[in-house]
């Protein structure tokens, strides 16, 4: 990067800020990505959520890949705990791209790290995920007729001011008592892993947990009057820009009637190409 052509407070900033840590090239220390660990003051903050973008704005200059965690990353998904599974992802992503560069792989293929796949423990192949194994979970509990239905519904939106992406995943599982999980996490940008990819996984997993503790006899499940509150969040999002995607297939059908519904103009949709992007209205 330039530093002359950074002026005004981006560079009195830079010039004084630091990164929490930074992993660089064995040999010759050339960075390779930097990792922020984020507390309580970087949600609620203004002047510190100024800085943040002041950061990340000079980190996409420097091209330098950042990663926004908070203590949740240490949690354990699975084989992995989540700052690990995303780490992994980047060094999987810089094995595509060698691979591509040497001509194995096809320039215009894209890289998926969900695609990737990984033996487990009892020596099955499954999918590169944080979701694989509580997806196949709830797949059980539908055929073994537990669930109404074999995943949730998925609405991924961005909090623009607090800088967040956030994760619903809701399903009716009786009258009037709905499974509801949400996870936010801090938008970044990072090679190998999006924000929005790593708060949908973490929240299905956190889901298929809901699910087994429901089925267990706990009191997890929510009302209409809770339900309606989450959609109005979601709407509230989506209406001020923040519509990532989603992925709707019925998960609230067996409710009946719902308390309201998401809509999503045209307008709102991403331009980039996603699986999740389903229907218009939350039918």
């Amino acid at each position: 990067m330039d530093v002359d052509s950074v002026t005004g407070a981006a560079k009195h900033y830079g010039l004084s800020a630091h990164y929490d840590f930074v992993m660089v090239e064995a040999g010759t220390s050339v960075p390779k990505f930097a990792v922020e660990l984020d507390g309580a003051q970087h949600w609620t903050d203004p002047a510190t959520r100024r800085r943040d973008r002041l950061k990340d704005q000079l980190s996409e200059w420097a091209e330098l890949p950042l990663l926004r965690i908070t203590s949740d990353f240490t949690q354990q998904r699975g084989r992995w705990s989540v700052l690990t599974y995303v780490v992994d992802a980047f060094y999987l992503s810089e094995g595509f791209l060698a691979a591509q560069e040497a001509g194995s792989v096809p320039w215009d293929e894209p890289f998926d790290a969900a695609s990737f796949l990984r033996r487990g423990t009892d020596g099955r192949l499954g999918f590169n995920t944080l979701d694989h194994e509580p997806r196949l979970q709830l797949l059980r509990m539908h055929e073994a007729k537990s669930l109404p239905f074999f995943a949730p519904d998925e609405w991924h939106t961005r909090d623009v001011e607090v800088r967040a992406v956030q994760t619903h995943a809701w399903m009716a599982v009786a009258s009037d008592r709905y499974l509801v999980s949400r996870v936010r996490v801090r938008d970044f940008l990072f090679q190998g892993m999006s924000a929005s990819e790593l708060s949908s996984q973490l929240a299905v997993a956190e889901f298929t947990d809901l699910a087994r503790r429901w089925l267990a006899g706990e009191p997890v499940a929510c009302d209409q009057r809770r339900l309606a509150r989450y959609m109005t969040e979601v709407q509230g999002a989506i209406d001020a820009g923040g519509y990532l995607g989603s992925g709707t297939g019925g998960a609230l059908k067996a409710s009946g009637p719902l308390p309201t519904t998401i809509n999503v103009r045209m307008a709102d949709r991403p331009h980039s190409r996603s699986s999740r992007q389903e229907p218009l209205v939350q039918e």
